[in-house]
């Protein structure tokens, strides 16, 4: 396998872990050959959605630290 194949199995296996990868990208999961621009697209968007997902978790965990923190001073308090 090519580094550009082990490439492209590592980004399928990330952004499918559960098993086969949905059927817009089964032309080239397996293959070797790049995506189509459709299959290019469709990744593009779920990594866009994996970049949101990713700041809205940073913000939550940003809180709860906040909060921790809180509760913390609250704690030394008593």
């Amino acid at each position: 396998m090519s580094n550009r194949e082990e490439r492209w199995e590592a980004l399928r296996m990330y952004l499918w872990p559960a098993g086969a990868p949905p059927e817009a990208a089964s032309s080239w999961a397996g293959d070797g050959a790049e995506p189509s621009p459709s299959d290019a697209d469709e990744l593009q968007q779920r990594g866009q959605e994996m970049q949101s997902r990713g700041e809205e978790l940073a913000l939550k965990g940003a809180e709860l630290q906040l909060r921790g923190q809180e509760l913390q001073l609250a704690g030394e308090e008593l």
